[in-house]
């Protein structure tokens, strides 16, 4: 997560609202069509990005691996 903050120009917000389904494995797409804030009361907040509509942005094979990996991990541990 935190190369992919450093490398993909995304709001703070954006890298949040990130989920997996968005993650184009095979094609290195990564689909950005909401963000997550905390309101003032510590509410959750999700809502589409700063740039209006969603967009896609390309990632490197080293974040889809890494993904990947996570992924994997997490669906061990939940099983």
């Amino acid at each position: 997560m935190i190369t992919l903050a450093l490398t993909s120009r995304l709001w703070r917000g954006e890298l949040l609202g990130l989920e997996w389904k968005r993650l184009d494995f095979s094609n290195g797409i990564l689909d950005v069509s909401q963000s997550m804030i905390h309101a003032l009361k510590g509410e959750i907040i999700v809502k589409s990005p700063k740039t209006k509509t969603s967009f896609e942005s390309s990632i490197t094979k080293f974040h889809v691996k890494g993904a990947k990996r996570i992924l994997r991990l997490y669906i061990a541990r939940t099983k």
